[in-house]
């Protein structure tokens, strides 16, 4: 089977999505399928993710940002304004709203489009993909995977890490803008063969909008990344201190940690240790807490130093977001914390996918309050789990999830006529 993988996010460039796209593609390949990557570069983000696709597959193609020119100006109007919030993720601004609403169509990398094809007719040297993957966002991906399949008469299969149509986190576009989404993606979805999405709940929202196939395939880890997550702690560190360990960004309120701070300014020997960014509210509810002695906040670290992180942690942070309409959304990094071997303790609503997860599989604990919270930890402190066995997770291997994924694009390409 031969599979154009398109997915603006990519190895080398650290990016969540760079890590779910070069991992199924990765072991696409090790299946027996022939696949190429159509990707973006230059990127804006660290190149600090190992490219584990022989070179020679993947179509690196320049793109225009349309951003370029204005985002000098944006953090000159929006800089002081997000500073005094401690860097809060939270709804963007009136001027930046209104600017993503105006000319973010259908997003800011819709200059990738043009320059892709012609990349892309250019370098694939005669050789015909059986089907195209397109995975948004960005949703100009949809776009290119349309014309490319046009291009190709081959069938498009449509891979929606978030939902564009639907998606709480735009909300805070106006409600004639996300009207056109909503138009312009049933336009662009009419020409697929098959939707793929990474959970169950969001699966039933795509089926109830369109007449598809729709293939659930949540984030997955990877075999290559981890030792055995049945060994019990590699901590290095010689400190009796309690250490818990979160990597990646926090969206500000979206993500509140408070409950943690609050728990933990009571208790001694625990530290918290932070890596990536976007930690300016987290920064600030430290203080309001008096805990800057006991939570620490680093600079990103390259991915491997980061599940070396994980591995090495007593227990694992993962910030749910509060929002009971994001009750469909995993994150990528629940699946690397799973394959490490340590317990979770999750802060934020109970009922989502994540957090149904981690207590069905036992492998943690979920927190709403700073009671709850310190009881979990006190617990901890005399005898730390161990987090959930190899065996148990294998569902979610990315060896597993590429083989499933296969078996769904036979379909679409047996029934394409």
């Amino acid at each position: 089977m031969r599979i154009l993988y398109l997915s603006f996010f990519y190895p080398p460039y650290n990016n969540i999505a760079a890590v779910r796209g070069g991992k199924l593609s990765k072991w696409l390949l090790r299946q027996g399928a022939d696949v190429r990557v159509v990707t973006a570069a230059p990127q804006p983000y660290p190149e600090a993710i190992r490219c584990e696709l022989p070179e020679e597959r993947v179509i690196r193609s320049s793109w225009v940002d349309i951003d370029g020119l204005a985002r000098a100006f944006l953090r000159m109007a929006l800089g002081k304004a997000a500073n005094s919030s401690g860097g809060s993720s939270g709804s963007p601004g009136t001027f930046e709203t209104w600017y993503r609403t105006l000319l973010h169509w259908p997003d800011g990398q819709r200059g990738w489009v043009r320059p892709a094809i012609r990349t892309v007719c250019d370098q694939l040297n005669g050789w015909k993909p059986d089907v195209i993957y397109a995975s948004a966002p960005p949703h100009s991906s949809l776009i290119l995977g349309k014309k490319l399949a046009n291009i190709y008469d081959v069938p498009l299969v449509v891979e929606f890490r978030d939902l564009w149509s639907g998606n709480h986190y735009l909300d805070f576009l106006p409600r004639w803008r996300r009207w056109l989404d909503a138009n312009w993606e049933k336009r662009l979805l009419s020409c697929s063969s098959g939707l793929v999405t990474v959970s169950v709940p969001l699966a039933d929202s795509l089926r109830k909008r369109y007449e598809q196939a729709v293939l659930t395939l949540p984030n997955g880890w990877d075999p290559d990344d981890v030792c055995d997550a049945s060994v019990a702690s590699l901590k290095k560190h010689e400190d009796k201190c309690f250490q818990i360990v979160y990597t990646g960004i926090l969206y500000g309120e979206k993500q509140d940690v408070s409950p943690l701070f609050a728990a933990i300014a009571q208790m001694p020997e625990i530290q918290v240790h932070f890596y990536g960014r976007q930690f300016g509210y987290a920064e600030m509810k430290a203080r309001a807490y008096g805990v800057t002695d006991k939570v620490f906040f680093h600079d990103p670290v390259p991915r491997e130093d980061a599940l070396r992180l994980q591995r090495e942690a007593d227990a694992l942070l993962l910030a749910l977001w509060n929002d009971p309409r994001q009750r469909g959304v995993y994150t990528g990094k629940l699946f690397e914390y799973l394959a490490s071997g340590r317990p979770i303790i999750a802060l934020g609503p109970r009922g989502n996918v994540a957090s149904e997860m981690i207590e069905s599989l036992n492998t943690g604990a979920v927190a709403n309050t700073s009671g709850e919270v310190s009881e979990i930890l006190k617990k901890w402190q005399q005898k730390c789990p161990r987090g959930v066995s190899r065996d148990i997770i294998l569902p979610w291997s990315h060896e597993t999830l590429a083989i499933t994924l296969l078996d769904f694009l036979e379909n679409v390409i047996d029934q394409h006529v």
